[in-house]
């Protein structure tokens, strides 16, 4: 089956807890990804060290008693770029796993003294929220590698079977497979990973207990930005922009227009290649 996403749609419908929990869900959207409020996050290099803890929204769900503190540089600096690295949780309308309702914060701690909190969801559709970029989503090659920074065994912070998989759970309704693959099936698109990818979407398919993408496809998660693209023009937004046009960068989960120009959408008016006035009415 395929489906088609569109930018604009907003943060689909998930479980309660984690639509919730998705900063700047509803409004944050910007395009091909959910955007969690903050800004830009800071370099690898200056994260000194990395707090652990868990929490839960549901009293009968306890989180796992696991309260980690990270003071080897190197293994804080590799769990953060490790989170970093996470791919873009694509836009659309899921049916995710069941919600525990569980939480886990990770805060960096950084050489000026303050620090950069991520939050993550172990259950559900599984993202990490990290300030000021797009929602990401976790699979389980990330929890094993977490695990080794934390100095802990990975089955104290990855104890939910039905996330197995890692990337986001199928849209629309999609159930668990019954041949022998855990979870729902991942969606697929054409594309590169961390590139352009098309916006129709493709259910993998169960083979030998592992999904698997229809050849000529990837797993949508890894992909950087999806086909709508903005016409990008140097100038400002609400003022005059110039007759030229840039072709914008696909970055972060979203298309973003170069330093100095903005999508055209947002030009008052276009200046004509001499300077004058465009003909369709132009700046004054």
């Amino acid at each position: 089956m395929t489906r088609s996403i569109r930018p604009g749609t907003g943060c689909g419908v998930f479980s309660a807890l984690l639509f919730a929990a998705l900063a700047g869900c509803g409004s944050g959207g910007s395009g091909n990804c959910t955007r969690v409020a903050g800004g830009t996050p800071p370099a690898v290099d200056e994260v000194t060290g990395l707090q652990f803890s868990t929490a839960t929204t549901i009293p009968s769900n306890p989180a796992p008693a696991v309260q980690v503190t990270v003071t080897d540089v190197a293994k804080a600096q590799d769990a953060y770029q490790a989170t970093l690295a996470l791919p873009v949780f694509p836009p659309g309308v899921y049916n995710c796993p069941a919600d525990f309702g569980v939480t886990y914060q990770l805060s960096f701690l950084l050489a000026n003294g303050s620090n950069l909190t991520v939050t993550e969801n172990p259950s559900g559709c599984s993202v990490a929220n990290i300030p000021g970029t797009c929602v990401r989503s976790v699979g389980p090659t990330y929890w094993s590698q977490l695990a080794q920074d934390l100095g802990i065994p990975e089955a104290e912070i990855d104890p939910y079977p039905a996330n197995v998989g890692g990337d986001a759970s199928a849209q629309d309704g999609a159930t668990s497979d019954a041949r022998g693959c855990l979870g729902s099936a991942p969606l697929c698109a054409s594309g590169t990973a961390g590139g352009e990818c098309g916006d129709w979407l493709t259910d993998a398919q169960c083979a030998g207990s592992t999904w698997k993408c229809p050849t000529g496809t990837i797993a949508a998660s890894l992909c950087g930005c999806f086909d709508w693209q903005p016409t990008c023009s140097p100038g400002t937004a609400g003022g005059a922009c110039g007759s030229e046009t840039v072709s914008p960068i696909c970055a972060g989960g979203h298309w973003s227009c170069p330093d100095g120009t903005v999508s055209s959408d947002d030009c008052a008016c276009v200046l004509s290649g001499d300077g004058g006035a465009a003909s369709d009415g132009g700046c004054p």
